[in-house]
């Protein structure tokens, strides 16, 4: 995880950005919440820029290495740590410049729009400051030999491999969204604007774009890609194919078939996206000259009838096991018991349950979350 952290800092354009925003931003005396501080970084930026008070909120074991890089900046009598989810913590009070970057590949999702609202009614003053406070999205058609190559790499053996038909894993394969990094010579029309969002005030994770684009040259389409802009203070940042790389890919909607366009071509570009539960559904076409090529993954959900039916309102789940350890777990916590007073209380509702030595303190640990701070 460590490696994933270092990585991330060390993506210049990102990082230098967000200084220069918070530096535009964060006046001194301000309280300033960093939310999902990671290794702590913009806490220390947002310090030197003069605020008071900065909370760094962090759920993952990083925010130990934070605690440390922070401190050895300087800025520890200024930086308070909450360990947790944000959505989970009461604010300790509100802050008049809440930081957010930790944004999937394709901007939104469920869990990152519950974080968004909270954020905004909960941990932001009003007429407070979310940096970043807007984004746009953009699509393109674009040519992608490698990434269709590597999803279709069975194809030249006859989708079969060691004697057996693995053409059944194809189709699964390609109904997928995926994150890849592109060069702007895979694009085949100029970009496609694909909406604009309040990151303040958006409400789902949804996106609906129908577009019309001319062909740039003669080309084989072979999926769509989907980048985003953020508004650091009137300065834009873009994780796209036209501008400097970032830490964020571009997510890759792949067609089952590629679709062969000659330049001047007018192409019929279509992507929808919608929550469902935790994650988002995709649908995604591509027409020319008559033809069209389309894909979704909804397929890759790989619910059956009976999956689905859990989905019905009426729908009444049988006992499980687990979720009444989970519970006595729960219900042990009272703000007294230490976590081996919680283990030993819950210890009779194992009954064969997490027999291995250390298994069921793992498990309150993992519940409970360990200590706030």
């Amino acid at each position: 995880m460590i490696d994933h952290y270092r990585r991330i800092l060390d993506d210049r354009v990102r990082v230098l950005a967000f200084e220069r925003a918070i530096a535009a931003v964060v006046r001194p005396g301000d309280v300033v919440l960093d939310l999902g501080c990671a290794l702590g970084n913009f806490s220390v930026f947002a310090c030197r820029s003069g605020a008071a008070r900065v909370y760094a909120v962090e759920a993952e074991p990083a925010i130990e290495v934070a605690r440390r890089v922070i401190a050895d900046n300087g800025c520890a009598d200024r930086v308070r740590f909450l360990r947790g989810r944000s959505t989970e913590l009461e604010p300790p009070e509100r802050a008049r410049v809440v930081i957010f970057e930790d944004f999937v590949t394709s901007l939104l999702s469920p869990g990152v729009v519950r974080t968004l609202r909270d954020a905004a009614t909960r941990w932001l003053e009003p007429g407070g400051v979310l940096l970043p406070g807007r984004a746009r999205l953009w699509l393109a058609p674009v040519e992608d030999p490698v990434a269709y190559a590597d999803l279709d790499r069975f194809a030249a053996a006859g989708h079969r491999a060691y004697g057996l038909d693995v053409s059944a894993t194809r189709p699964p394969a390609f109904a997928r969204a995926y994150g890849r990094f592109l060069e702007a010579g895979c694009l085949l029309t100029a970009p496609l604007a694909a909406g604009q969002v309040d990151l303040k005030t958006v409400e789902q994770a949804a996106l609906r774009v129908s577009s019309r684009a001319t062909a740039v040259r003669s080309a084989a389409v072979h999926g769509l890609a989907l980048w985003f802009e953020l508004d650091l203070g009137g300065e834009w940042l873009g994780t796209g194919p036209l501008t400097p790389r970032t830490a964020w890919a571009q997510v890759f909607l792949p067609l089952a078939a590629p679709l062969v366009v000659d330049r001047g071509d007018e192409l019929e570009v279509a992507c929808e996206a919608a929550p469902f539960a935790d994650d988002l559904v995709w649908q995604w076409s591509v027409a020319a000259r008559g033809q069209r090529a389309e894909g979704s993954n909804l397929d890759s959900f790989a619910l059956d009838g009976a999956a689905l039916g859990r989905w019905d309102p009426d729908h009444v789940p049988e006992p499980d096991p687990g979720l009444e350890l989970d519970r006595a777990i729960l219900e042990a916590v009272d703000g007294e018991r230490s976590l081996e007073q919680i283990a030993d209380a819950v210890r009779d509702h194992c009954t064969g349950r997490l027999a291995e030595p250390g298994a069921l303190e793992r498990r309150v640990l993992a519940l409970v979350g360990g200590p706030r701070r």
